[in-house]
This record gives structure tokens, C-alpha cells and sequence, in this order.
């Protein structure tokens, strides 16, 4: 079986629209868009350095280590993402496509966790804080291939940047690997440097440099004791782009025929929204044209049930025609 089409053109802002027909398009994702996300690196840079020479670390001591400790950053920032990637695969085309795979990786990602458990200390944790800065920079610099010819300098280039971020990020907790991964780091600037000028466009290399550059912030940062900046703007460049990456496939495969089982699900969601949208603006009408007595708001509540109840019964027969579940 061939795998599915993904459907993912990237191209020079994040749009879509619908066809005369009413079927919507396809939804691309344009580099501006990508690289627009990496104005935090500069951003942050010139905070962290006024920082140091202007305010005398003021900020830096009124920060968290991490940005987690933050109320709801992970609830913003990180989990959409990862439920976003569960999300895909709940279509049986896929399930079927990457059995294997799946099955393969949890039960080796299973054993590994069970023997990391096993030698207690800290393995656990420290193998878990790699591959996830393995996996934050692995994610960028592939969608960096998109703008490169390929060979062995841009390859050379992806890697040697993954290993210098995740080794300088390791090297927080093991110090012994700093000073292997910042000579990575120096490598990996320089072939950037070929990388960009072998750019297919200039938007490309532009988000080649960014990258790059979010590597060096993220080194800058923990050298100089700002870890929150370090981890902050990697993971909200990395968690943003994975979730528009996600949204533009979901949408572009499901538009025409629903092959998601949970879109299916919620397919009436869409339809329920709109029509409350609509009743709130009717009631907003309401209440600025008249004074809302008692007798009124009455009223008012007995047109809110029976929008809610017609609504409730049609999503209960789409779901019910769907599935073939009558629910009462």
C-alpha cells in the first residue's frame, strides 16, 4: 500500500479559502510565515544583553530556570502540539501504513525507559532532556531541507548543529561536554555559512540563518545563565511550527473525505458553533433593543432552549446516520 499524500506545500504566510464549489483548498504554508517565528531569537538576544550590560542582571534574577515553572506554558505551548501529532493518526490508512513502525518504536522506547528505570540515577531523566533537544532542532533543520540542494555540506551542516544544541543543552547537567559542544557549534556556523549561499531561495537561506541562530542563542543562554531564554524560544519556535505543520496535513487530508476517525466524531461541532454564533448576535440585537423585563428574559431563555435543543437533536441524527447509533 502507497502511503498517503500529505499534501504539505510549502511556499513563500499560513492561508487558506474555499472553491467556488465549496470545497476548501489546500492550505500552504509559506516560508514568511516559518521564518516569521524566529523574530524571538533577536528579540530575546538584545533582552538578554541589555540585561547584562544595561540593568545588571535584573531580569535574568526575577526569571524561573525553566519556562515551565510558568502557569500554563505547557498548556499553551507544548501540549497542543503533542496532542496535535496523536491527533493524525486517528485514520485507519495511517494505522495501517505505520503498524510496524509504531509498534516498533513503543516497544523499544518501553524496553529503553524500563532499563534506564533499572540503573536508577539520573539516566532516565538526562536520555529523556537529549532526545527532546534532539528532537526540538532535528524538527527545524529538517524543514530547512525544503530550501536546500541536497548533499553532503547541508547534511553535514543538520547534524553537526543537532549534536552541538543537544550536547550544550546535556552539558548542564555532564560540564565535561561543553566545551566538545561549542567546538560543534563553531563547525556547524561555518558550513551554515555554505549552506546559505547554496539556498534555493532567498527566503531559504534566511530561514537557514535563523536556524542556525536559534542554536546559538539557545548556547549564548546557557552560558550566561539565562537557561529560560535557552529553552524558551527553541520550544516555541519548535512547538508552533510542528502545530501549523500539523493543521495544514490534517486539514488538507481530511477536506474532502473525512479519513480521520475523530474529525468524523466532531463533525458537527463546526455546523453547532456557527448556528449559536448566530443566535448570540440575535440576543445581542435583543437586548439593545429593548429593556429585558422578566417576562423577557423568559423569553429570551425559551428561544436560547429551543436553538440549543434542534441543534442538539441534529447533531444527535448526523451522529446517529454516521454510525448507526440512535441516541435518545
Amino acid at each position: 500500500m502507497s502511503k498517503p499524500e500529505l499534501a504539505l506545500p510549502v511556499e513563500t504566510a499560513l492561508v487558506t479559502s474555499t472553491t467556488e464549489r465549496g470545497v476548501p483548498r489546500l492550505i500552504t504554508i509559506r516560508a514568511h510565515a516559518l521564518i516569521a517565528l524566529y523574530a524571538l531569537v533577536p528579540l530575546c538576544g538584545a533582552l538578554m544583553l541589555a540585561d547584562s550590560f544595561v540593568f545588571q542582571h535584573a531580569v535574568r534574577n526575577r526569571l524561573p530556570v525553566t519556562p515551565n515553572a510558568l502557569f500554563g506554558f505547557t498548556a499553551v505551548f507544548v501540549l497542543p502540539h503533542i496532542f496535535a501529532s496523536l491527533f493524525t493518526f486517528a485514520d485507519s490508512e495511517y494505522l495501517s501504513i505505520y503498524r510496524n513502525q509504531l509498534i516498533g518504536a513503543v516497544l523499544g522506547i518501553a524496553a529503553l525507559m524500563a532499563a534506564l528505570r533499572a540503573l536508577g540515577g539520573d539516566a532516565l531523566n538526562l536520555v529523556l532532556w537529549a532526545t527532546t533537544l534532539w528532537h526540538v532542532l532535528a524538527q527545524q533543520t529538517g524543514i530547512a531541507r525544503v530550501f536546500m540542494r541536497p548533499g553532503q555540506v547541508q547534511s553535514a551542516w543538520r547534524w553537526t548543529s543537532v549534536s552541538a544544541f543537544t550536547g550544550v543543552g546535556v552539558a548542564l547537567f555532564v560540564p565535561v561536554l561543553m566545551k566538545a559542544s561549542l567546538a560543534l557549534l563553531g563547525l556547524s556556523t561555518v558550513l551554515c555559512v555554505f549552506v546559505v549561499l547554496s539556498a534555493t531561495s532567498r527566503a531559504g537561506a534566511w530561514y537557514v540563518a535563523a536556524t542556525q541562530a536559534l542554536a546559538i542563542l539557545a548556547a549564548a543562554g546557557v552560558l550566561s545563565g539565562y537557561t529560560f531564554f535557552a529553552i524558551l524560544v527553541p520550544r516555541i519556535v519548535h512547538d508552533v511550527t510542528g502545530f501549523m505543520f500539523y493543521v495544514a496535513h490534517d486539514h488538507n487530508r481530511n477536506r474532502v473525505t473525512r479519513h480521520n476517525f475523530l474529525l468524523r466524531v466532531l463533525a458537527f461541532l463546526p455546523g453547532a458553533c456557527s448556528r449559536a454564533a448566530g443566535f448570540g448576535e440575535r440576543a445581542g440585537r435583543y437586548h439593545q433593543a429593548q429593556r429585558l423585563s422578566g417576562a423577557r428574559w423568559v423569553e429570551l431563555l425559551s428561544l436560547f432552549y429551543r436553538e440549543f435543543h434542534v441543534e442538539t437533536e441534529r447533531a444527535a441524527s448526523a451522529f446517529g446516520a454516521r454510525f448507526g447509533v440512535t441516541v435518545h
